[in-house]
């Protein structure tokens, strides 16, 4: 995946689930460590996702943001804001 690919994923990850992205260092591998913060109106999250390689943890970094855009804590923000 090149670096284009995934500014590209981070952006369709913000259009589609309303998460943004803020993504800190990337540790090379294996495994390939993708260090971010996921932003949701109020509510941020730190996460820390790896895989094989860079293509590998860039697809788990968007499993984390659907997962976590599904979880409680959003799911509360979201139903209290009224978002």
């Amino acid at each position: 995946m090149t670096r284009d690919d995934a500014r590209l994923l981070v952006e369709r990850i913000a259009d589609d689930l309303g998460v943004g992205v803020l993504v800190g260092p990337i540790e090379e591998g294996p495994p390939v460590r993708i260090m971010a913060t996921l932003v949701f109106g109020i509510v941020q999250t730190e996460v820390i996702v790896e895989g094989p390689d860079e293509a590998a943890a860039w697809r788990e970094l968007a499993r984390a943001a659907a997962a976590w855009r599904q979880s409680d804590e959003v799911s509360f923000t979201r139903n209290f804001w009224g978002g």
